[in-house]
């Protein structure tokens, strides 16, 4: 019997147990149960905000981009005529200094060339005395033909007397034959009178061609001697100077380079297409006018060019033509050296009635979007050029047609947008948030949605760059703070920082401290960089120093910036003494890479 009580009551306080355990798991189920909102008959496709732009026909001068080389014609290497030992060069003599044409550059030890001048001289002289010795000779040979030719008249007379005194019996046989024999003998001696002269005349001839040979090499000496002076040939800048005073040097080795600048050119290349443009315009390519830019640090030094040459072959290793133009109006100062890379800029033939529009409103394709009925439509047209950030397009649209001004991933032909005024958000707004007009608009009676703390940090994140009013970021921030996140905001950024809208617990509008929390935060908000007077600035404790490249970029990016003037007055104000507002450099230090 005591057993079956005891089961009994054991089995009571089972059942008791069990009861109060379901009925605390009821409790905790209802707890953890919030109010879900009614989405019913709400309308939940997402609507993208954009800017649009009005098409405008225009007419465009396009031209053509590129990178070159300066060249020039007129390059010397200055090799000496002879060999010898460097004697002296002048002082001013050095790499990059300037020279005239025929001015003395430097000279070889002139004694050898002297030496060879002197007996190159005395051979001619010797030679010239030859010529008169010989000259002399062949006087004395025509003299003895005189006397030879009067011998053998008189021996020819003597000869016919003898014969007529033989026929009237008056002398002998034998006188005749003497008289015969004495008349050989003189013509002999005559002949050979004849031969001397003769050989007097070929020796006198031979003669003058000694004298001629020494002449030459009197001259070729004299060159030398001059060659032993070595001149510029033109007027440039030296380069590649190779000479020590001393120093003995080799015929034609190199010793310096002159370069005449008055012939810079700059070398270029066109690709085919490029090239092909001017095959059928008036002027063609020659002549054509090109800029020349030589960025040197911060500067930028602007030259004017004229195509003069085009190549006659084609590069095979990047099929691009090599074009020559001549640069104009440089001097002898010029600060251009051969070598200098430079960007060029050749204008093409205008293009009539044509749009020009910026390429983030240009797919690759050429297409942009038209707003029709709140939804996009993609039109495509003909990219003709594209010029640095701008597209030369023709468009099948009528001029006035507005066109979505930038495009980015989440746009896509029937997409639902609306149109926001440029001046509230920049285009570089995260499509994130920029399709949220709730965003920026955020007020007292909105809904708010409660987040995790990692969600909040995450959605910070996103928010600190986008250029939304400033004051309007204030009161997300404080909304942030307290873990809350505006409906509209937290339906476009669920996915992205895993907030469950469907089940998440809803708060209608905020709270006074909130909004005061948010007045408060806003007087140090990115925007209102300093609330200090301008005259504070440059004593300020939260000054950064920074470099003056970083304080350049850092004013062009100000401009940019959404920011009252008179905090934009203060903080250019610290720019310019190469200082910037630590709030200010915390955001865009990628940008300035500080």
């Amino acid at each position: 019997m005591r057993f079956t009580y005891r089961a009994v009551l054991g089995l009571i306080i089972f059942l008791l147990t069990l009861l109060a355990t379901v009925v605390a798991l009821l409790q905790i189920g209802k707890s953890m149960q919030f109010e879900r909102p009614n989405f019913s008959g709400r309308d939940f496709e997402r609507t993208w905000s954009v800017t649009t732009l009005s098409l405008q026909k225009s007419t465009v001068t396009p031209f053509i981009e590129g990178f070159g080389t300066i060249v020039a014609q007129d390059v010397s290497t200055v090799r000496p005529a002879v060999a010898g030992v460097t004697q002296s060069k002048p002082f001013t003599l050095r790499n990059g200094s300037y020279v005239t044409a025929g001015e003395l550059l430097f000279e070889l030890d002139p004694f050898s060339f002297q030496t060879s001048v002197s007996e190159a001289e005395i051979t001619l002289a010797e030679a010239v005395n030859n010529k008169r010795r010989l000259q002399i000779d062949l006087k004395n040979a025509e003299a003895q033909i005189a006397i030879a030719e009067r011998a053998s008249q008189l021996a020819r007379q003597n000869l016919t007397r003898q014969q007529q005194l033989q026929t009237q019996a008056v002398v002998s046989s034998s006188a005749v034959e003497n008289a015969q024999n004495n008349l050989l003998t003189v013509n002999s001696t005559l002949e050979s009178r004849r031969l001397a002269v003769e050989t007097a005349q070929t020796q006198l001839t031979a003669q003058d061609l000694v004298i001629e040979r020494a002449e030459l090499s009197l001259a070729r000496t004299l060159k030398a001697l001059e060659d032993a002076s070595i001149k510029a040939p033109i007027s440039g800048i030296v380069s590649e100077l190779n000479i020590v005073v001393g120093s003995p040097v080799t015929q034609n080795e190199p010793l310096l380079t002159i370069t005449d600048p008055s012939t810079y050119q700059v070398k270029f290349q066109l690709s085919d297409a490029e090239y092909g443009r001017f095959f059928n315009e008036e002027y063609g390519l020659i002549g054509r006018r090109v800029t020349v830019i030589w960025e040197t640090g911060y500067e930028s030094i602007r030259y004017n060019a004229t195509v003069a040459e085009v190549s006659a072959v084609v590069e095979q290793s990047n099929g691009g033509i090599d074009v020559l133009a001549d640069l104009e109006g440089l001097e002898r100062e010029t600060p251009l050296r051969q070598g200098t890379f430079v960007s060029v800029r050749i204008q093409e033939k205008d293009l009539m009635d044509v749009y020009q529009l910026p390429t983030a409103a240009v797919s690759e394709q050429g297409g942009v979007f038209v707003i029709q009925n709140g939804r996009l439509k993609e039109i495509f047209g003909n990219v003709l050029r594209r010029i640095s950030d701008q597209i030369i397009i023709d468009l099948p649209l009528a001029e006035g047609v507005e066109i979505v001004e930038k495009r980015y991933g989440q746009l896509a032909p029937g997409i639902r947008v609306e149109i926001i005024n440029p001046n509230e958000t920049e285009n570089n707004m995260d499509p994130a948030v920029a399709g949220t007009p709730s965003v920026m608009e955020s007020n007292d009676t909105d809904r708010y949605y409660r987040i995790t703390p990692d969600q909040a940090e995450q959605a910070r994140t996103i928010l600190a760059n986008v250029p939304i009013p400033e004051e309007r970021k204030a009161l997300i921030f404080s909304a942030l703070d307290q873990l809350l996140m505006p409906e509209m905001m937290a339906t476009r950024m669920g996915s992205r920082l895993g907030i469950d809208v469907a089940n998440a617990q809803v708060v209608i509008g905020l709270s006074v401290d909130l909004q005061n929390s948010a007045t408060s935060q806003n007087d140090a908000a990115i925007g209102n960089v300093d609330a200090r007077p301008a005259s504070a600035v440059p004593t300020s404790p939260n000054l950064i120093d920074i470099t003056p490249e970083q304080a350049a970029r850092a004013i062009i990016l100000l401009e940019t910036l959404p920011i009252p003037e008179e905090r934009r007055a203060t903080i250019l104000e610290a720019l310019q003494a190469n200082t910037i507002p630590e709030r200010l450099a915390m955001r865009i230090a990628d940008q300035i890479d500080l």
